[in-house]
C-alpha cells in the first residue's frame, strides 16, 4: 500500500502528531529498531515537505519530531514486548498424527516429568482403536530430585498457563483442529488445566479435571462465558487430604451453570487416580474421534 503527501504544505505538526499516535498504537509489539526507524522516515517526511520554508519552522518541526521520538520510547518502556515463550520438555505416546485427537497431561506438584506417562499408556489400552496422541508434559520449575512443579504462587501461574497454551497453538498451527485437543491434569496440573482451558482461544475440546482444585489469587468468573459445548471430567476423592472436595464440587457446578458439558465423578478415596476414573479419562477422550 503506498501513501501519498499530496501537498507539501498539508504537512503539519498536528498531522505528524496523527502518523506518530498512528504507528505507536501498538508499539509494546515491535522493536526499538523498528521504532527509531519510522521516527527516522517521518522526520525525513517532514524535513523534505517543508523544504525552503523558514528556519524556525524547521527548528520547531525538528523540535516535535524528537519529543514524539521520546514519547515512542516511554511508551516502548512502558509497554510489556511480546517475548518468546520456552518449549515444554514432552513425552509422547501413541501413533497419532496430524489431526489425530491429543491428550495433553499435565502432572502434580513436585512429580518427576513422567509421573502421568503410565496413566497415559493405560488410557491407549483402553482405547486402542481412537488413533489417538498423548502428550505429558513436563512442570517448569524444577524441586530437585527430578521432580517439578507448575508453579509456587500466582506471579508464576501466568508463564505456566502461557507455555501450555503455546503448545496447543503449534499443534493447531500443524493441522490438528481444537476440537481434537484436550488438556488433563492431576492435582495442580488439573488446575492448570482449567486455567488453560478457560482462557485459551479458540475453544479446545474439553479439559480433565483429576483431583484439582482453585489456583489462589485466580478469577476465572470472566472465563466462564461461551462455554456451550465445551466438555468438562471433574473427578475427586471424597476422603482427599491434600486438595479438599469441596471446591472441586463447586468447581463442576460453576462449569455446568456456565454452559459447559460436564461429567462430575466423586469417588470414595484420596488423592488419587484410581482404576474407575482411569476408565472414565479414556471415555471423555473417545468423545474427541466423534467430535465434528
Amino acid at each position: 500500500m503506498t501513501h501519498t503527501v499530496a501537498e507539501p504544505d498539508a504537512l503539519r505538526p498536528r498531522d505528524l502528531h496523527c502518523l506518530l499516535r498512528t504507528k505507536h498504537r501498538r508499539i509494546g509489539r515491535r522493536s526499538t529498531l523498528r521504532s527509531l526507524r519510522r521516527c527516522a522516515i517521518l522526520a525525513a517526511l517532514v524535513s523534505q515537505a517543508q523544504a525552503g520554508r523558514g528556519r524556525g519552522w524547521v527548528k520547531a518541526t525538528v523540535g516535535f519530531v524528537v519529543a514524539g521520538a521520546l514519547i515512542a520510547a516511554v511508551l516502548l518502556l512502558l509497554s510489556k514486548p511480546e517475548r518468546p515463550v520456552s518449549p515444554l520438555t514432552l513425552h509422547t505416546l501413541g501413533t497419532g498424527g496430524t489431526g489425530s485427537p491429543v491428550l495433553i497431561l499435565l502432572h502434580g506438584y513436585r512429580a518427576r516429568g513422567t509421573d502421568l506417562v503410565a496413566l497415559g499408556e493405560e488410557v491407549l489400552r483402553r482405547k486402542p482403536n481412537l488413533n489417538l496422541r498423548i502428550i505429558a508434559a513436563q512442570g517448569i520449575l524444577s524441586k530437585g530430585d527430578g521432580r517439578y512443579a507448575w508453579y509456587d504462587g500466582v506471579q508464576q501461574q501466568p508463564e505456566a498457563r502461557a507455555r501450555v497454551s503455546a503448545l496447543i497453538d503449534e499443534l493447531i498451527d500443524a493441522g490438528t483442529p481444537p476440537e481434537r485437543i484436550a488438556v488433563g491434569g492431576f492435582s495442580q496440573g488439573a488446575a492448570l488445566a482449567v486455567d488453560v482451558g478457560l482462557k485459551h482461544r479458540p475453544r479446545i475440546f474439553g479439559v480433565a479435571v483429576l483431583s484439582g482444585g482453585y489456583i489462589r489469587g485466580v478469577d476465572w468468573t470472566a472465563e466462564l462465558d461461551g462455554l456451550t459445548g465445551m466438555r468438562f471430567l471433574v473427578t475427586h476423592g471424597r476422603q482427599d487430604q491434600v486438595l479438599p472436595f469441596e471446591p472441586a464440587m463447586e468447581i463442576a457446578d460453576r462449569l455446568s451453570a456456565a454452559g459447559a458439558r460436564v461429567q462430575w465423578v466423586p469417588f470414595d478415596g484420596g488423592h488419587d487416580i484410581p482404576p474407575h476414573v482411569r476408565g472414565e479419562l479414556a471415555s471423555f477422550c473417545a468423545g474427541m474421534a466423534t467430535s465434528p
